[in-house]
């Protein structure tokens, strides 16, 4: 009876669906607590956000914390006219604000394939490693 009952309301909406672009609102994580026989949920990701092309411009990290999503890490993309990715820069939360870990710049060329890849990683607050990555097709 669920399954029939399902068909009948989801079927009108199957060909408007076909055209839509799937966008998360939040991800969440967990386990398998054999002792208590349930899944444990123990993080997320979520507060994601879009630019005007659909890109995923950031999101956060969560962990479930005595029972209170607590932040953890931030990610932050950047698109350029070509939505190509040109950099991605991962925080951490440490209890007040957000600190710099890891920033990747990318470069294309004019058939917008990536050519270059700079990584960068704070340590202390301070740019401590750069590496450039030289990218083939």
């Amino acid at each position: 009876m669920f399954r029939i009952l399902f068909l009948l309301v989801v079927f009108p909406f199957i060909s408007q669906a076909q055209n839509l672009i799937k966008l998360n609102d939040s991800i969440h994580f967990s386990h398998w607590d054999p002792i208590l026989d349930e899944w444990i949920f123990n993080s997320k990701f979520s507060e994601f956000t879009r630019d005007v092309n659909n890109n995923t411009t950031s999101f956060k990290a969560k962990g479930l914390i005595n029972s209170v999503w607590t932040n953890q890490t931030r990610v932050l993309w950047n698109y350029d006219s070509h939505n190509n990715k040109i950099s991605t820069l991962t925080q951490s939360w440490n209890g007040n604000s957000w600190e710099n870990n890891y920033l990747y710049t990318y470069t294309y060329n004019s058939n917008n394939q990536e050519t270059f890849r700079l990584y960068q990683e704070w340590i202390d607050g301070a740019v401590r490693e750069n590496q450039l990555q030289y990218v083939t097709s």
